[in-house]
Formats: C-alpha cells, sequence, structure tokens
C-alpha cells in the first residue's frame, strides 16, 4: 500500500493531515471566491461564456452565495440566455423577496422577452412597482422598466407618462445615454 493514502485514511494517525469542517469550508470559500472574482472580470471585458463558467465553478464551492447568484444570472441575462437568467432571477427573489435588482431586472426580462414564453406583461408590473416602491429618490433605470413593463401590458398612456419621467431623471442625473435609449423606446409606446 501507499503509505500517503494509508495515513490519509486513518482518522486518527498522528502522521496524517486532518482538516477541520471550519477550515475546510473557509478554503471553499476562499476558492470561491477567486472563482467569483475571475467571473466579474471576464464579464467585464465580455468574456461572458467563460465568465458564466467561472460563476458556475464558485456556486459549487459555494452553493448558497447569493452574490454570486445575482453574477451569473445578470450575465446570463447579457449573453442572451434569458430563459436560464429569468429561472435564475426567481430563485433569488424567492431567497430573498424585494431586492431591488433582482425585482428590476426579472421586471425588464418578462416585458421584454421576445420569446413569448418568458413574457408575462402583468407579473412585470407587479416586479416593477415593487421596486419603484423602494425609491426614496426617482432612478431612470427603475422608471424605464416599470414604463417597459406598462407598454407590454398594453398600458401605454401610463407608460408615456413614466418613461417621460425617467427621461427627465436621468438628463438631471446626467446620462444622457441611458436619456436618449428610454427616448428611443418611448417612441415605441
Amino acid at each position: 500500500r501507499h503509505l500517503g493514502l494509508e495515513l490519509a485514511h486513518r482518522s486518527t494517525s498522528d502522521h496524517g493531515i486532518q482538516l477541520s469542517e471550519s477550515e475546510i469550508r473557509s478554503r471553499d470559500v476562499s476558492v470561491a471566491e477567486l472563482y467569483r472574482q475571475a467571473g466579474g472580470q471576464l464579464s467585464q471585458v465580455h468574456e461572458r461564456s467563460k465568465a458564466i463558467e467561472s460563476f458556475e465553478a464558485a456556486l459549487v464551492f459555494v452553493p448558497d452565495s447569493y452574490k454570486t447568484k445575482v453574477n451569473l444570472a445578470v450575465t446570463l441575462q447579457a449573453n442572451g440566455a434569458f430563459e436560464e437568467a429569468v429561472r435564475h432571477f426567481y430563485e433569488l427573489n424567492q431567497s430573498r423577496p424585494g431586492e431591488v435588482a433582482v425585482l428590476n431586472s426579472l421586471a425588464w426580462m418578462l416585458a421584454t422577452a421576445e420569446e413569448a414564453s418568458l413574457q408575462d406583461p402583468a407579473q412585470a408590473v407587479r416586479y416593477a412597482e415593487e421596486a419603484c416602491s423602494t425609491m426614496e429618490q426617482p432612478v431612470a433605470a427603475l422608471l424605464d422598466s416599470l414604463a417597459a413593463a406598462y407598454a407590454a401590458d398594453e398600458r401605454f398612456d401610463e407608460a408615456v407618462e413614466v418613461a417621460s419621467k425617467a427621461i427627465s431623471t436621468a438628463e438631471t442625473a446626467g446620462e444622457a445615454r441611458t436619456a436618449d435609449a428610454i427616448r428611443k423606446r418611448l417612441t415605441l409606446y
């Protein structure tokens, strides 16, 4: 027999290396964080497929990492994997209801999805209204999602009103690109 294997299998051996459960957990968290950080960096340089792989690897080590799950869902969305992204955002919303970023992403995708199976205008309105209800000050991105949800739900007057407020909010915040993008969508409402 190989001595190293024998020592590793002996739980009472003075020569074997034993790690406590907390030491193993600590190492898993460290490895997961490295994968999560790599995923973030890959996502920033638009290497989204590799970023997704990194986030998934991180979740192998720490399956309950909310932050990593959010990163994965956002990257899936950016990579066009909407069905999978929606599924992840639903799970995130179930584990922590009321998180504004999750609500906003769900609202946007359910309102603007090209795939009919993902469209749910009424639910998009509920999520967007809930996200907007948390605002102390108007936030253009949240208002934009609400406008899109209203439009998807065929509530066009409300969509135009909210989109106009989103444009004004974006301009006041110096977000010219955001204002221009919302202005283009407004013509569709």
